[in-house]
C-alpha cells in the first residue's frame, strides 16, 4: 500500500510520516511531497498511485482543494484525509474519498486513530514474489490475474510501476483472498478488478493498460450491468 503526504510545512510534513511509520502495517509505502504541484506531476505521470492521501488545504501556488479537483481521476480509488489549522475551511472539503479531517493542533493523536481504523476497515494485504523478493501489497493495486497452469500471472502497480510476476496461488485461492466488491472472476482464466476497467465493449473488456479479454456470452449482460453499477458507485464517468 502506498501512502503520501503532502504539505508545504516541512516540520508538520515529517511528523506526519512519522505518524504513517508508526501506525500502518510494516511494509507499506510512505512518501511526502512539499510541494502539490510536483504530487500533480507525479499523479499525472503515473508516479504514484495513493491508496490514501493525507493533504493539507492551504499551500501556495496549489491548494489540497485545486488538487483534489484538478486529479480526480487519478484520486478516485484514493481516500483523503485532509489536515487544516483553520476549521472554517473544512466545509468546502467535504467531498467524495474524504475520509477525515485533522486540526494541526500540537499533537497527531487524532491523525493516529484515523490511520489505525483506516487500516482496520480499508487494508487487504497480500504477499506477492518479484524480482526474487517478497512484497506486500495491498489488492487494490492489482489490475487483473490470468490463470496459469498451477500458478497465476498477476499485473499490479508496485512503487507506481506497473508490473507482472507468476505467483503460486491459483484463481480459487485468490477469490478467497480478494474482496467480492470491485473484483469479478469474468471467465474461468481472469479476474478483473474494475477499477482499472476502461471499457466493456460488446464481448470484450479492455484494461487500464489496454490489455483486453473477451467475455464468455453468457456472461456479457451481467458483467454490464455489474460494472455500470460499480462505476455509478464510484463516481466514475461511462
Amino acid at each position: 500500500m502506498q501512502v503520501i503526504v503532502c504539505d508545504d510545512d516541512i516540520e508538520n510534513l515529517n511528523e506526519m510520516i512519522q505518524v504513517c511509520y508508526d501506525v500502518l502495517a510494516k511494509g507499506t509505502e510512505v512518501r511526502g511531497f512539499s510541494d502539490a504541484s510536483m504530487l500533480a506531476e507525479a499523479l499525472q505521470a503515473g508516479m504514484v498511485q495513493p491508496a490514501l492521501l493525507l493533504l493539507d488545504i492551504e499551500m501556495p501556488a496549489l491548494t489540497g482543494l485545486e488538487l483534489r479537483e484538478q486529479m480526480a481521476s487519478k484520486l478516485r480509488m484514493t481516500d483523503i484525509i485532509y489536515v487544516t489549522s483553520h476549521e472554517e475551511m473544512m466545509e468546502a472539503a467535504f467531498g467524495r474519498n474524504v475520509i477525515a479531517f485533522v486540526r494541526k493542533v500540537g499533537n497527531w493523536d487524532r491523525l493516529s486513530e484515523v490511520l489505525h481504523n483506516f487500516q482496520q476497515e480499508h487494508q487487504c494485504m497480500v504477499d506477492v514474489t518479484w524480482k526474487k523478493k517478497v512484497w506486500q501489497i495491498d489488492v487494490s493495486q492489482i489490475l487483473y490475474i490470468q490463470s496459469a497452469d498451477n500458478y497465476s500471472r498477476v499485473v499490479f502497480y508496485l512503487q507506481g510501476e506497473l508490473v507482472q510476476a507468476l505467483q503460486s496461488y491459483t484463481m480459487k485461492e485468490w477469490e478467497r483472498i480478494l474482496p467480492e466488491q470491485g473484483f469479478c472472476r469474468i471467465s474461468r482464466f481472469v479476474i478483473v478488478n474494475y477499477a482499472y476497467v476502461e471499457d466493456i465493449q460488446k464481448t470484450s473488456l479492455i484494461m487500464e493498460d489496454s490489455m483486453r479479454f473477451n467475455i464468455p456470452n453468457g456472461k456479457v449482460r451481467r458483467l454490464r450491468q455489474e460494472y455500470i453499477a460499480y462505476a455509478r458507485e464510484h463516481e466514475r464517468v461511462l
